[in-house]
């Protein structure tokens, strides 16, 4: 039997599948994954996956909003706004290596151009920040 993985969201979980996939049972909502207290004085790392928001945490100690996937940048732009009060906020945006990636980057940009966007890229051969750390502390990756 493969491994699962499951992250609750609003009305259900967010789960992967032994190929990797992910999914969300019926009746749940996409929501961003928040750890550790984010405020508009602090930079906030924003990542699209929960394997990336967890291991930039533990390598940072840093708040990180996880949009949990590469359509869902408006999720973290929503939550920008509404935690910065209209103040301009210090941002660190980590996208995946990958065509999908580069969208989310492209539309954080767009609805995030008040704030200050800094963009950290994880460098080849790793698709995600998730693999790079991984790889330093010589574990598997998720």
């Amino acid at each position: 039997m493969g491994k699962f993985v499951a992250f609750p969201t609003v009305g259900g979980l967010h789960y992967r599948l032994p190929d990797g996939s992910w999914r969300y049972t019926p009746g749940a909502k996409a929501s961003l994954l928040v750890i550790g207290s984010p405020s508009k004085d602090k930079d906030l790392l924003i990542v699209e996956s929960s394997w990336d928001a967890l291991a930039l945490h533990e390598a940072t100690g840093s708040p990180v909003v996880c949009t949990r996937g590469a359509s869902n940048e408006r999720l973290a732009i929503e939550y920008v706004d509404a935690l910065s009060g209209g103040s301009s906020m210090s941002l660190v945006a980590v996208p995946q290596n990958d065509p999908p990636g580069e969208k989310w980057l492209q539309g954080l940009r767009v609805g995030l151009m008040l704030h200050d966007i800094q963009v950290k890229r994880v460098p080849p051969p790793f698709k995600d920040y998730a693999q790079l750390h991984a790889h330093h502390n010589g574990v598997k990756s998720p």
